[in-house]
């Protein structure tokens, strides 16, 4: 696999970044960088999903950041986690293939081993930052269900696989928080609109699925 495919595939590794900054300016201004980068929000509203598409590497690896600085010019909390959740289930889809490479460039304390079910392990201090977000969702991760050698938290290949779908999704928020709101242009404009349009149609088809499966009384208060 071409360090350019690898790199599309998983764009937020910081090849990829150091990739990005170097093109940043032409990548603002690349029409067709910025039409991926709007596929990929919208796709995200709609699918909670987010397809890899390898036509052309370095437009796919430029228009996850470009999604990014998007994002920041829209600042919209739920909008973001839920692009950065999207991004995530991509990741988990693709770590079928090589989940080993990509954990060794996020994780600074993973360690492979040869045990047929537990095929890594993780220091309890990283193992604790990746899952302190989402334990709520996910309880059997929680420190005290787990198996602990020497410091190290014993990890299933299911459950890698999951904790670097995590660290992707808080990468993701975490680059739109620090991004500057610096996006400026007509074809910018007509794209944040664009999304913008989209995302306030599924807010609000969420709110009548949720105000409808309120009893009638509460139906009433809303109203």
């Amino acid at each position: 696999m071409s360090i350019e495919i690898f790199l599309a595939k998983y764009p937020f590794l910081p090849h990829g970044f150091h990739y990005f900054k170097v093109f940043i300016r032409r990548a603002i201004k690349a029409a067709r960088v910025l039409e991926r980068a709007k596929e990929r929000i919208i796709e995200g509203i709609e699918e909670l999903f987010v397809a890899t598409k390898l036509m052309n590497p370095v437009i796919e690896l430029l228009s996850f950041y470009v999604a990014m600085l998007i994002l920041r010019a829209i600042d919209d909390e739920a909008l973001t986690v839920r692009y950065a959740v999207s991004e995530a289930e991509r990741i988990m889809a693709l770590l079928k293939e090589y989940p080993e490479d990509v954990a060794k460039r996020i994780f600074g304390t993973i360690v492979f081993t040869n045990h047929k079910v537990y095929v890594a392990k993780l220091h309890f201090t990283e193992y604790l930052k990746v899952t302190a977000r989402y334990l709520s969702k996910y309880p059997s991760h929680k420190l005290t269900n787990q198996r602990l050698y020497q410091g190290y938290v014993e990890l299933t290949r299911r459950k890698l696989m999951r904790l670097i779908a995590e660290k992707v999704k808080q990468r993701a928020v975490e680059y739109v928080r620090e991004l500057p709101k610096t996006l400026t242009g007509e074809i910018l404009a007509r794209i944040i609109d664009e999304i913008k349009a989209v995302w306030s149609e599924y807010v609000g088809v969420q709110y009548k699925v949720q105000s409808l499966a309120m009893p009638p009384c509460m139906q009433k208060l809303n109203q």
